[in-house]
This record gives structure tokens, C-alpha cells and sequence, in this order.
């Protein structure tokens, strides 16, 4: 993974910390409402980060975000974790577009773990689902 789409994806972050996205799904005549807020703190975890076991330390999340942005030798220690897979890439780059991936793809689907091929410690009732990557949400 390169340093500069690393920085690419947290500078898309970057412009989601002060959105909110509220979503209202229907089915069966029940309104449901979906909030969905970002915070610095969650960036990590939504680009796969926390995979790079190498490279990253959890112990203060919004410092790595922080780092990611201002840190040209940050970047570059994260680039070179050997941790990188296609899938990881692929969650940055989905990261990276996900403002438009919201805006413009609302496939909303009930979540449930038994029918979804990955795995997360993520508690959720929804998930935002696109070609190549969920976003997990709860309702309100």
C-alpha cells in the first residue's frame, strides 16, 4: 500500500468528522432510523489498520489518525507493514470513497452473522453494503 493513498483515505476521513448521515429504511410498515457519525478515533479500524501488527500500536487511536495525516515517516512505516493483503488495500480504498459510497449506494440489508463470510468483534443490525465492502451500523 502506498504512504500517499494511505493519506489519501484519511484526508477523505478527515472531511467526514463533522457529517452526520441519517438514513430511514422501511420494511413490513416499520420506519427505521440509521444515524451514522465519525469520529478520528474510528479511521483505524474502518482502513484495517488494526491488522498490521507490525506496524501499529491501538493504545491511542486518534494520535495514529493524527500521525496518518502529518507524518511523512509514519506513513511510510505503515506502507511497509508485510501484514498488507488485497483485502486490506481494498478496505483502504473503500474507506477513501466512503462518503460517496453512502450517497450514492443505500443498500440497506438486516445483518446477520451466520449469512456474512467475515468476521468481526463489531456489534451491528445493519449493514451499508456496496460491491466490495459493508460499513456495520446499529439502529437508533
Amino acid at each position: 500500500m502506498s504512504p500517499e493513498m494511505l493519506l489519501r483515505c484519511a484526508e477523505s476521513f478527515l472531511n467526514l468528522i463533522d457529517t452526520k448521515y441519517i438514513i430511514h429504511i422501511g420494511r413490513s410498515g416499520k420506519l427505521i432510523k440509521i444515524q451514522l457519525t465519525f469520529d478520528k478515533e474510528d479511521a483505524h479500524h474502518l482502513m484495517g489498520l488494526h491488522y498490521l501488527s507490525d506496524r501499529y500500536d491501538p493504545r491511542n487511536r486518534a494520535k495514529i489518525f493524527k500521525d496518518i495525516l502529518h507524518s511523512p515517516e509514519y506513513l511510510k512505516k505503515l506502507s511497509s507493514s508485510v501484514h498488507w493483503t488485497p483485502y486490506l488495500e481494498n478496505r483502504v480504498i473503500c474507506t477513501s470513497f466512503l462518503s460517496e459510497i453512502i450517497e450514492n449506494n443505500r443498500t440497506v440489508i438486516r445483518y446477520n452473522p451466520k449469512r456474512h463470510h467475515f468476521h468481526s468483534k463489531i456489534s451491528a443490525e445493519y449493514l451499508l453494503s456496496c460491491k466490495n465492502d459493508y460499513l456495520q451500523t446499529q439502529e437508533l
